[in-house]
């Protein structure tokens, strides 16, 4: 996984942006990585009976929405000052496009080789449904790179301690050794969290053996593992990030039978998880 030099911020103006560009502005300056924002405008159609695009409306929109990323940059600059001393404000490249699903982020990270997406959570409430809308969704799910989600209202503007929600089978030792990599301008403390139900799998590692085999490298960031029992992954990983004072908590997007178990409807009828920290997925 290469360093962080890219970084796409989609925006929709909202507050859950703002705050959301702040943090992607504090995490650019740690990494001296570029913020490309993109707004996406959405069609105006034709009152007719059977309706089309207004090229015209359309237009005008597009032209007012220019006007407004320059304000939201501004602001977001402004916060981010108000809160960090930087070592130097990242640079900021700003970009307005008509698109009618405003879906198609992973089309534009790959045209333009972004090394990661920084966007807001929407809705008014963090709960998991609401967390995981339908932009957000898609994009974690299709983008050809990591995502960070920023929740509404996160505030600390921090990466010490990082929790990974892992499987712990052979294929973690290299994910781990990534997330380390993708997040070393940050230096942080990973603990890799394993959620077990009621039986262990027989192809799983030995965690002992995991945690010596980490103790012997070379790595410089601190790594522990812990085992949490229990069927509500959910509320047993933000109950231990919270335990944990956990700054981010880094999942692993290919590991579908885990995410599955976490972001099943059926879970997130049942409980609504408020989700106070940054969710980082990566390849």
């Amino acid at each position: 996984m290469k360093n962080i030099s890219k970084i796409l911020f989609p925006t929709d103006f909202s507050d859950t942006a703002i705050n959301a560009f702040r943090y992607a502005l504090w995490f650019a300056d740690h990494c001296d990585a570029t913020v490309d924002v993109w707004h996406f405008v959405s069609p105006e159609m034709e009152p007719v009976d059977f309706p089309i695009v207004s090229g015209e409306l359309t237009h005008k929109k597009a032209e007012a929405a220019k006007d407004v990323i320059d304000s939201f940059v501004k602001m977001g600059i402004r916060h981010v000052q108000e809160k960090h001393s930087l070592n130097q404000l990242p640079r900021v490249n700003t970009h307005v496009e008509v698109d009618a699903t405003a879906k198609n982020i992973d089309e534009r990270v790959a045209d333009s080789n972004f090394d990661l997406v920084i966007m807001g959570t929407q809705g008014e409430h963090s709960t998991m449904e609401k967390l995981f809308g339908s932009v957000s969704t898609a994009t974690m799910r299709k983008a050809p790179c990591p995502v960070l989600v920023i929740p509404p209202g996160h505030s600390e503007d921090k990466i010490i301690n990082i929790a990974y929600a892992a499987e712990l089978n052979e294929a973690d030792i290299f994910k781990i050794w990534k997330v380390n990599r993708f997040l070393d301008d940050f230096n942080p403390e990973i603990k890799v969290v394993n959620v077990l139900e009621n039986t262990i799998k027989q192809d799983e590692l030995n965690m002992d053996e995991m945690q010596e085999f980490y103790n012997e490298t070379s790595m410089s960031t601190s790594v522990s593992f812990y085992s949490l029992l229990g069927e509500n992954t959910a509320e047993l990983l933000e109950r231990f990030c919270e335990n944990n004072e956990i700054d981010l908590l880094v999942m692993h997007k290919q590991e579908r039978s885990f995410l599955n178990r976490l972001f099943h409807k059926s879970l997130t009828k049942k409980i609504a998880m408020n989700l106070r920290i940054p969710l980082l997925v990566i390849k």
